[in-house]
């Protein structure tokens, strides 16, 4: 199963908006495709928005769009499963069933995972955007 290289723009919108996004927030970005969420988080918000993407094409085009727009965005392209969640305050997670990881810290960050919720994940709030899904988990903002 092949996943879509982007969060459409309008679920990116309403997403920021449910968090309340602050130029205080740490934002990682799992699964991060062509950037966009963390383009426009570091872009409209400033907040410190740091991407992983395994795929080395969609990597190449969020390091090409960041040099273009200047945002601040930080990407890297590295296995999931490596990345230290620890520094971030707010999580987003775009992957399929497969590259899941095993564990998040709920415990000490807002967790929304698109579409896919993984079995371990229990969301607090659960919000329909144009026929996408998005499941907010962990600590409440």
């Amino acid at each position: 199963m092949r996943r879509q290289p982007h969060t459409p723009l309008k679920v990116i919108r309403e997403m920021f908006k449910i968090l309340k996004l602050t130029p205080n927030d740490r934002l990682c970005d799992i699964g991060s495709g062509d950037g966009r969420v963390c383009l426009l988080a570091s872009r409209d918000i400033s907040c410190l928005s740091v991407g992983y993407e395994h795929e080395k094409e969609l990597f190449d085009l969020a390091m090409n769009t960041e040099k273009w727009m200047k945002s601040g965005a930080t990407f890297y392209n590295l296995d999931f499963n490596k990345i230290d969640l620890s520094q971030f305050n707010v999580i987003y997670v775009y992957l399929i069933p497969e590259e899941q990881r095993s564990s998040y810290p709920f415990e000490t960050a807002t967790v929304v995972f698109y579409d896919v919720l993984p079995k371990h994940a229990v969301p607090y709030e659960t919000v329909e955007v144009d026929g996408h899904t998005l499941h907010f988990c962990g600590r409440r903002r």
